[in-house]
């Protein structure tokens, strides 16, 4: 198998593999001047990327002894600075959030082992609270180095490259490592599998907290194409759509969830000529969302739906042409990549028939070496295979069925894992926090869909004896150690939890929340004139939340970033004012946002 090259740039993908940053060098050789990457205010070409990314490893080298190093960016060129920077000094990158709670990156931090932060002068002081008590040193004051050559380091193709942490049974994250031969082999097989080209535009708009940032960012650097980098948490999905086609991305990753959000506000009529490759992952696709993307995206914009994890990376992939024949409800992930074998296995451990419901296995040499410093879990899932002892088998709690033509179909998880916008979380993590409070006698949480198929994620707790919760309390108790996306949309009380016949809690007998209610207490004040009137309807749609007060906080109704989004678009359409989400954020009530609209457009910052 060979990557495509800019221009058939005679460069080989075979075995050995090259590091991540040997591959990039090789492309910074092949083509300097060729622009690497572009944020909304800066761009480097290739060899300037090469050029500031060696100075800082030569910085990091000589100074720093951390092996382990945290990246802390939004999506800006330095987030890509430190990343070379790093690997090319021979250490491995530690992705931080910036939307994260600070104790939440502490917590990363302390089970990485680290006080080193990369990060940029621009969010010092926004983030001066939790850089304190850390080294930090910003990647952009390495921008007029010269004549700076990459350290002398030894860096093997096997060793590690990312450590990246995600949700944890224990209660805290959980590290995954990635070396530097995996992640070549993987952006290998997505551009043999996908048809990448070296002149492919790749839209970038994750945050880096997130184990699909490096799909967009590896699979452009490493064949020669450009970055485009987005920050759609601070501009919205309406400024995204506008930019996507004014950017002329060809590339895009895009999370079922954020595509449901997207096709709502892409205007009747809007085209993406240059749109080439859409790929979907990390959440189960349906034929509904491929349904709805037939009418937005022409034949040539290619749609592929693909099966990923923070271990394996891409494993599957399934092509999504107009005349596609789709069977059922949910879209499968596919067929084999290259390098990857994948077995579905019953409760005894015996293969399943085409048919039969399994737990996937990945059989492959370019999984995951396991979690960091978690020796029990690494020899439980990630093991060395019996058949070939070249090759590891990870187990994936995964559930899926074979057809007879080989085409898998996710069927979800098997444990307490879930996905919800794309983020994998155990929810005994969850639990264990709402455990921390001594009010809180049992805890259990859940992914529900309300009456509209919207899932949410709810906890019910028990109350320890002679003990009255504040719900509003403990949800935003856990706001503070929790990422937005792990903090239960509702949190409700209930007097005992369902048990099983062992005892044990049984989720399926879980009582429904009550949708049609907003999880805010007390009587919801009315909307006073026509704008707050209009402001009412529009969050109330958009949120799929009723009945919602005027000076009801927002940001704590239960709704996900997403679907705020889609109502700061409805804002937009109706009265015609684009407001920054940042500014938004800072005035999350219909009042706050109402008065905003009826000022002059000169005072709007």
């Amino acid at each position: 198998m060979g990557f495509p090259a800019a221009n058939q740039l005679p460069l080989s993908y075979n075995e050995p593999l090259p590091t991540i940053h040997g591959r990039f060098e090789s492309v910074v050789s092949a083509g300097p001047e060729r622009i690497a990457v572009t944020d909304e205010s800066l761009s480097f070409d290739y060899k300037t990327l090469n050029r500031i990314s060696n100075a800082l490893a030569k910085n990091l080298t000589d100074i720093y002894g951390a092996e382990n190093i945290a990246i802390f960016h939004e999506n800006t060129v330095w987030q890509v600075v430190s990343i070379l920077g790093i690997l090319k000094a021979g250490k491995t990158y530690v992705p931080l959030d910036t939307t994260f709670p600070p104790d939440r990156n502490r917590a990363i931090m302390q089970e990485a082992g680290t006080r080193l932060i990369l990060t940029e002068t621009g969010l010092t002081a926004k983030h001066q609270h939790f850089l304190n008590g850390f080294e930090v040193v910003c990647s952009d004051q390495f921008i007029d180095k010269h004549d700076v050559d990459a350290p002398e380091v030894a860096v093997c193709p096997g060793d590690r490259a990312i450590l990246l942490f995600t949700s944890g049974s224990t209660g805290k994250p959980k590290g995954v490592i990635q070396t530097h031969e995996n992640m070549v082999h993987f952006i290998g097989r997505l551009t043999s599998f996908c048809d990448i080209k070296p002149d492919f535009r790749f839209a970038h708009y994750l945050s880096t907290g997130f184990s699909a940032h490096a799909l967009p960012l590896l699979a452009a650097l490493l064949n020669g194409g450009h970055l485009m980098l987005f920050n759609v948490k601070k501009d919205g999905i309406t400024a995204f759509t506008d930019w996507f086609t004014a950017q002329k991305i060809n590339a895009a990753l895009v999370l079922p969830s954020f595509l449901r959000h997207w096709l709502d506000v892409i205007e009747k009529g809007t085209t993406f000529p240059d749109l080439k490759l859409l790929l979907f992952g990390g959440e189960t696709l349906y034929r509904g969302d491929v349904d709805k993307a037939r009418k937005v995206f022409a034949p040539h914009n290619r749609m592929i739906n693909i099966l990923a994890s923070t271990e394996a990376y891409l494993s599957r992939a399934f092509i999504i042409n107009h005349d596609t024949p789709l069977v059922g409800n949910i879209v499968p992930v596919g067929y084999p990549v290259e390098g990857v074998d994948l077995v579905l296995r019953d409760e005894e451990g015996n293969d399943c028939a085409p048919g039969e419901t399994g737990e996937i296995y990945l059989r492959s040499k370019y999984v995951s070496p396991g979690y960091w410093n978690n020796p029990v879990q690494t020899n439980a899932d990630v093991v060395r295979d019996i058949w070939d002892n070249n090759l590891k088998t990870l187990r994936t709690y995964d559930k899926g069925v074979m057809r007879a033509d080989g085409c898998v179909v996710h069927l979800g998880r098997k444990d307490h894992m879930v996905k919800i916008r794309g983020f994998r979380i155990d929810l005994a993590e969850i639990e264990s926090v709402l455990l921390t409070e001594p009010e809180v006698k049992e805890a259990v949480c859940a992914v529900k869909k309300n009456y509209l198929g919207v899932e949410h994620l709810i906890a019910w707790i028990v109350p320890a004896t002679g003990h009255m919760p504040d719900l509003s309390f403990l949800k935003a108790k856990a706001a503070k150690v929790l990422p937005d996306y792990m903090v239960p949309s509702r949190i409700m009380q209930i007097s005992e939890l369902p048990k099983n016949a062992s005892g044990k809690t049984d989720r399926t007998l879980i009582p429904e929340p009550e949708w049609n209610t907003a999880d805010v207490a007390g009587r919801k004040e009315l909307p006073i004139d026509d704008t707050e009137k209009k402001l009412l309807m529009l969050f109330e749609k958009s949120l799929q939340i009723s009945p919602v007060g005027v000076t009801d906080n927002f940001l704590e109704l239960g709704a996900d970033s997403l679907r705020l989004f889609v109502a700061f678009n409805s804002i937009e359409k109706e009265f015609g004012r684009r407001i920054p989400v940042d500014v938004l954020l800072q005035h999350p009530t219909i009042r706050q946002i109402a008065g905003l609209i009826l000022k002059p457009m000169t005072d709007e910052h």
